[in-house]
């Protein structure tokens, strides 16, 4: 029964990391996309947007990654 409960935890975690990946990436790419002359403050948004998608996506493959274990237990 533990099994079940994590399994449905780690789906919720991907869901929720591919929400906030599409939301920053998408903002960083609007921050690009609408200025021409790029401030400083809009390159310091720009280099955290990035870390934080990758941060974002990298935590998605590795809630996939444990699912994947946990759906092996399973079976």
């Amino acid at each position: 029964m533990k099994t079940q409960e994590q399994l449905l935890n780690h789906r919720m975690l991907v869901i929720v990391y591919t929400f906030f990946t599409i939301a920053v990436s998408s903002g960083t790419i609007r921050l690009i996309t609408k200025n021409t002359t790029m401030l400083v403050l809009d390159i310091v948004l720009f280099f955290i947007g990035i870390g934080v998608s990758i941060w974002l996506l990298w935590s998605l493959i590795g809630e996939i990654v444990k699912i994947s274990k946990i759906t092996k237990e399973l079976k």
